[in-house]
């Protein structure tokens, strides 16, 4: 039916994926029995040589390549591991070498993390393509998302209209990503309750994202953990110290070596410092962990305590999420609005009553308001319009859509932690993060009431922060939770004493001298955790991290922003060696292959109110979805297709792919259908960062006979 096609682009290889090239990368397994001391010294020779800053440059390989070597930036951290902080060292180094046989020269600059933090998120930097004295290319951290739900922390990231700055409704979507398509079934996937509508167009959504990917996710980790066994009722994949109801120090399971150290309090490892002491302006996990036991939400993440054994990974169906300071769950009073009663005898810190004031004040003069400078605005501007005062104990929250994650947004402690109206009501909302109550670390008299289950003691910047058990947590009262209903942590834990040691040489020792009882980002060889295992007082384990690994992309670097270089610096990636000699090195065993923001990890049941798991349970992980994988050929094809559409002003595009949605099809003779017959200056602009070009003979008019054949000829193929 159509005629045969004249090969006239030397340049342009149409090929299809390679799939007998494909590796399976699911798991890669690693044994060895050495020592403690073996193990720790070969740790601590890993960690120890970076430098605080400095750049190293690889020179592309001798490959003939029609276009000139393109320089890209990485700004990273110097801290040589995964993590929110992590700088990814040995994956970067890897990367370098690969993507240099493509042309592309990679630099890498490394920065401590603040100034790291500040050149790749704050406002004067995230539009910012690199320079030397600001801005970013590209970069690496890890994105933690909840196992409960998708949200929050998901389509703030992702809607082409909440970009970080210049918008309205501010979020954070950094890249920025301006996918129209996706956005379209982004918002019916998160407007949807319906288990199988829901999945059908996070599905759809995840293939818009890896055609057009606005990130190049590596891996989802398997990692492991290590607490001592005296440490009961913990959680770490998705309760973490959100829920502490259940904590508790069994003093019977303690070492001798452990009997140095209080026995009442709980020693936790963190990495990060402590910059600010009020909720709304945490930026860190450290922050996060001091804010969150101290203040409350309206709901909290949690799970079925019942079921769990610590030390175990939970189902996902353990998992849920449980009224906080709200007494009950939301009930929608209108389509857009829903009804919160609020726990009533609940008590700040300083003996001042809670009430509906507090919770609105917080909502819309901080957490709503850019003014504030909260650093969770972008987490609610997309979803919430504002709450309002029905009654002393009672409140109604007035949305923008409807969200199938209402809960588990209203259990985000970031903006999600209610402040105290009597103390903040007279103050601008752009004075409160100069306040003592957020700056003041000396003097314990400015600090601001809480009423979660501890509060601030002691901080010591750079050394630890202590908190002690408050006696007027609402939990620990009867006449709030009802009699025999009240809850944790267990009287055997006074106080949480969260110990700055960022060194993971440092923290692997301290755990294996007992001198601590868990902490985050357990960095050491596998050989190390093996060991570890056969521990008596030791609790060794793994579970799946709920976290990404990606590298973010800076759109506004003109060669990035194509993404058919996107795509070749994806297949480039050593994913094989990555898996097999590098992530074993951090004390990851198991990998899974990346893919978008949605994790293994996700699933949803309707309804989804507070765990009560009736009607059909879906997994929105894609599992049909492709991966990404090492094709150094392939990378190179991409390249090809980028130079070709640079340096053809006639087609700025792939043979037949006319709207660059990574597929020749309906779409592609629909725009050759609607310019038919139509003489104009190729490529035409359709929206910002998608030129098209309908004449896909090149003869200076799009024509339904020829123009079609090339079409037809190609419809189905792969770019």
């Amino acid at each position: 039916m159509y005629g045969e096609i004249e090969k006239s682009f030397s340049i342009l290889k149409v090929k299809k994926m390679r799939k007998e090239k494909r590796k399976e990368l699911n798991f890669m397994e690693f044994k060895n029995t050495e020592k403690y001391i073996l193990a720790t010294l070969i740790s601590l020779m890993l960690i120890s040589s970076f430098a605080a800053s400095g750049v190293v440059t690889v020179q592309a390989l001798d490959e003939s390549h029609p276009w000139d070597d393109i320089t890209l930036h990485a700004t990273i951290t110097v801290n040589p591991y995964w993590g929110y902080y992590g700088g990814y060292h040995d994956i970067w180094q890897a990367i370098k070498t690969e993507v240099a046989k493509i042309g592309i020269n990679l630099e890498i600059h490394y920065y401590t993390d603040f100034v790291w933090y500040d050149r790749v998120w704050t406002d004067g930097n995230w539009d910012q393509r690199w320079t030397g004295d600001g801005g970013w290319d590209l970069t690496m951290f890890e994105w933690w998302l909840q196992p409960h739900a998708l949200e929050p922390w998901f389509s703030s990231m992702l809607y082409s209209w909440l970009q970080p700055q210049y918008t309205e409704e501010e979020g954070f979507n950094v890249h920025p990503w301006n996918n129209s398509k996706a956005d379209e079934l982004l918002e019916k996937a998160m407007t949807s309750f319906d288990a199988e509508t829901r999945k059908f167009y996070i599905d759809k959504w995840q293939e818009v994202f890896m055609h057009d990917a606005p990130w190049i996710n590596l891996y989802y980790p398997r990692i492991y953990e290590t607490m001592g066994k005296w440490l009961e009722g913990y959680e770490p994949t998705g309760v973490w110290w959100y829920d502490v109801s259940q904590l508790k120090l069994n003093t019977g399971l303690m070492p001798t070596a452990r009997q140095a150290l209080h026995q009442d309090w709980v020693y936790y490892a963190v990495t990060e410092d402590i910059w600010s002491l009020l909720p709304p302006y945490m930026d860190t996990y450290t922050e996060e962990q001091m804010e969150v036991l101290q203040w409350s939400s309206l709901y909290s993440w949690s799970m079925n305590w019942d079921n769990f054994v610590t030390g175990t990974q939970p189902d996902p169906t353990d998992y849920i999420i449980s009224a906080n300071l709200a007494d009950g769950f939301p009930t929608q009073i209108g389509p857009l609005q829903y009804r919160v009663n609020l726990k009533q005898g609940v008590k700040w810190s300083d003996g001042d009553q809670f009430d509906a004031d507090d919770v609105v004040m917080t909502l819309n003069n901080i957490t709503l308001n850019k003014l504030s400078g909260n650093t969770g605005i972008g987490d609610w501007v997309w979803w919430l319009k504002n709450a309002t005062k029905v009654g002393t104990y009672q409140v109604d929250l007035h949305l923008k859509r409807q969200v199938a994650d209402l809960l588990s947004l209203l259990a985000n402690d970031w903006g999600g932690l209610i402040m105290p109206h009597h103390i903040f009501k007279d103050v601008a909302p752009q004075n409160i993060e100069q306040r003592d109550e957020n700056i003041n670390f000396d003097d314990p008299t400015a600090w601001a009431p809480v009423t979660g289950p501890f509060k601030l003691k002691e901080i010591v910047a750079g050394e630890y922060c202590l908190l002690e058990r408050n006696p007027l947590y609402f939990g620990f009262d009867e006449n709030v939770m009802g009699v025999g209903q009240t809850w944790g942590p267990d009287p055997s834990v006074q106080a949480i004493y969260l110990k700055t040691v960022p060194d993971p040489a440092v923290r692997l020792l301290e755990f294996q001298t007992y001198r601590l009882d868990l902490g985050e980002y357990p960095t050491a060889p596998l050989e190390v955790w093996q060991v570890m295992e056969d521990d008596p007082y030791l609790n060794v384990f793994q579970y799946d991290y709920p976290a990404s690994n990606p590298i973010w992309i800076n759109f506004n670097n003109p060669y990035l922003s194509n993404r058919w270089i996107r795509k070749a610096i994806g297949h480039a990636i050593p994913y094989p060696k990555i898996f097999s000699e590098i992530l074993p090195s951090w004390g990851i065993e198991t990998a899974y292959p990346g893919k978008t923001y949605v994790m293994p990890v996700h699933y949803y049941t309707e309804p989804n109110t507070g765990g009560d798991l009736v009607g059909t349970t879906v997994h929105l992980f894609n599992e049909e979805l492709e991966p990404w994988y090492y094709d150094i050929e392939l990378a190179e094809d991409y390249m090809e297709l980028w130079w070709y559409s640079e340096n053809n002003p006639a087609a700025n595009g792939p043979q037949g792919d006319a709207d660059f949605s990574g597929l020749v099809d309906l779409d592609d003779f629909l725009i050759l259908r609607d310019n038919a017959g139509v003489t104009a200056d190729w490529p035409v602009e359709v929206v910002p960062g998608n030129m098209i070009d309908p004449d896909f003979d090149n003869s200076g008019t799009p024509s339904m006979i020829d123009d079609f054949d090339i079409w037809g000829a190609l419809y189905g193929v792969e770019y």
